[in-house]
């Protein structure tokens, strides 16, 4: 339900149609950022933990309103058990 309800609400500018279209385009290209980022520095990467840190942060969006940066300890560790419970 909470998905349905920021599908229908209006993104907060004209370029969003609606606030969850909103939340995973800047946290899209924010990804796309760190994983160049990261890319230049290291030559080769896994991106799995950086593509779990951006879908957390889409639905950490939703549910607390805000996001978190890729290397936030807490989102890590919330990551981190979700990987060992799985």
């Amino acid at each position: 339900s909470a998905l349905r309800s920021f599908s229908t609400l209006e993104g907060t500018t004209p370029e969003y149609s609606c606030v969850l279209e909103e939340h995973i385009c800047k946290e899209g290209e924010y990804l796309i950022k760190q994983l160049n980022t990261v890319m230049k520095a290291d030559g080769s990467f896994d991106p799995f933990r950086h593509i779990v840190v951006s879908v957390a942060n889409v639905i950490c969006g939703m549910c607390f309103g805000r996001r978190y940066d890729h290397n936030d300890q807490e989102l890590l560790s919330l990551v981190n058990l979700s990987d060992e419970s799985g």
